[in-house]
């Protein structure tokens, strides 16, 4: 068993192989023969899932999964059999947090949940039986981070906090009881990054406002304290670009200017200087597109064009270097070329171009066919509608996932396309969408209806006492 972990670590992985299949099967005689020594199968188990981790390290997700699977059936056994005792809760929630993960990685988005909340059970039933376990915990609550990632890509925004207020809690809890210990205080910023970019998107501003500046004086602490850490200045930089997105949505577009521009200066300072520096590119890019968007806000399209330009080369780096990766990883990658094609789109479209934001559409929509693409299927419909195409601006809104929840502009583009098709008259789709734009800012909405689409409808009683609540 041991020489498998030394071979691993040395990149032996023949040598490693041949000393797993002979430990397995060492293992499973030794518990045929005495199935009262517990410690054989927590032995097999953790071999087991060692070798899963080894072989998702080389970028082997299926053969993972399968190795991930031998070692829960042997873990759920173990824990059938102790089900009361905190090491073999603790070892089966490990295995099922870093099973979820694998299959992520599968793309069994599902399957993945599943693990994950299951991983959350064991754990806790752990922390009930030993609260004061600090490993338990950090292992906890990076699983509480990762289910709440997975639930928030799924739309399941309010569940997603819930899991990364609870990770927070629990990380500042155990901060204030061991302050020198630089893991607990990384994962805690990580995790006020995720739980300010849900409260946001919750529109829960004050909440995201508190998540992020704690998160923000924990990281310039870890920089101070190391300044040279290459790690310690890109989860900087990426709490500088979550804040710029916070105040972006609350209309403070210069403070997010400010915070982007800021996290862009250490990223491509990061890329120049540091060992593999390419590694950061993929942060620079989605740094470039959040400053698209303030530039999209402020209506300077020429540079939100240009900005967008360098965010889509910095994607396509990304592209390349991933080909071959996992599938969770380049689905991934797919959404952010597809939101940035859809923000240059709004670039060109903003310079009176229509012609070129109809083929940048297309160009994004190639990237992503399913819901993460309904914004981007909006702006085109209303584009062709502006082109009086309207049968191809029908067909784009007929595509929008319709339980999928759009952002403020996609529903203004939805209502756009409508009132365009039907500019004499409040369309029932039309003030759908409206009432849409309305609860997703009500602040810009008054802005929205003085858009030129709809000059025919502003005054129809319907749309009068949208304006009037």
């Amino acid at each position: 068993k041991n020489l498998n972990m030394i071979y691993s670590r040395l990149q032996r992985f023949d040598d490693s192989e041949s000393r797993f299949q002979q430990s397995h099967e060492i293992f499973q005689q030794l518990t045929r023969e005495h199935p009262l020594v517990h410690e054989y199968l927590d032995d097999n188990a953790t071999l087991c899932m060692n070798r899963a981790v080894t072989l998702a390290q080389r970028g082997e997700f299926g053969g993972s999964a399968a190795a991930m699977q031998t070692a829960y059936l042997l873990q759920l056994e173990l824990v059938t059999k102790k089900p009361d005792d905190f090491k073999s809760n603790w070892g089966i929630g490990l295995l099922c947090s870093n099973y979820g993960n694998v299959l992520q990685k599968t793309g069994e988005l599902g399957e993945s949940e599943s693990k994950l909340g299951e991983a959350v059970g064991y754990f806790s039933k752990a922390k009930r039986i030993d609260p004061n376990d600090k490993n338990l915990i950090l292992g906890m609550t990076s699983c509480q981070l990762n289910l709440g990632n997975l639930y928030r890509d799924q739309g399941k925004i309010v569940e997603s906090k819930g899991l990364f207020e609870s990770a927070v809690d629990a990380l500042t809890e155990l901060i204030s009881k061991v302050p020198s210990v630089i893991g607990f205080r990384k994962s805690c910023v990580v995790g006020n990054i995720n739980l300010a970019t849900s409260c946001r998107e919750l529109r829960e501003f004050d909440r995201a406002i508190a998540a992020i500046s704690a998160g923000k004086a924990m990281s310039e602490k870890l920089v101070e304290e190391q300044p040279d850490s290459v790690e310690f200045q890109s989860l900087f930089a990426s709490v500088l670009t979550a804040e710029s997105e916070v105040w972006t949505d609350t209309g403070d577009l210069q403070s997010a200017t400010n915070g982007c521009e800021q996290a862009l200066e250490i990223l491509r300072n990061l890329i120049k200087t540091a060992e593999s520096g390419d590694r950061f590119r993929i942060s620079l890019a989605i740094a470039l597109s959040d400053l698209t968007r303030i530039q999209l806000r402020e209506e300077k399209f020429l540079e939100a064009l240009q900005t967008s330009e360098q965010a889509l080369e910095a994607y396509g780096f990304e592209m390349r270097v991933r080909a071959g990766k996992s599938a969770a990883e380049n689905r991934q990658i797919r959404e952010r070329l597809c939101w940035a094609h859809r923000d240059r789109a709004r670039a060109l479209f903003g310079l009176k171009r229509l012609e070129q934001a109809k083929s940048e559409c297309e160009l994004g929509l190639g990237f992503q066919t399913g819901s993460q693409a309904d914004s981007l299927r909006a702006l085109h419909a209303r584009i062709l509608s502006v082109l009086s195409d309207s049968n191809a601006a029908k067909n784009s809104l007929r595509e929008i996932t319709p339980s999928k929840r759009l952002d403020y502009q996609g529903y203004l583009d939805q209502a756009a396309a409508y009132a365009i098709m039907s500019p004499e008259s409040l369309s029932s789709e039309c003030l759908e969408s409206l009432q849409k734009v309305r609860e997703a800012d009500a602040a810009r909405f008054q802005a929205a209806i003085n858009e030129p689409e709809f000059q025919k409808i502003r005054n129809s009683p319907q749309l009068k006492k949208l304006r009037d609540l």
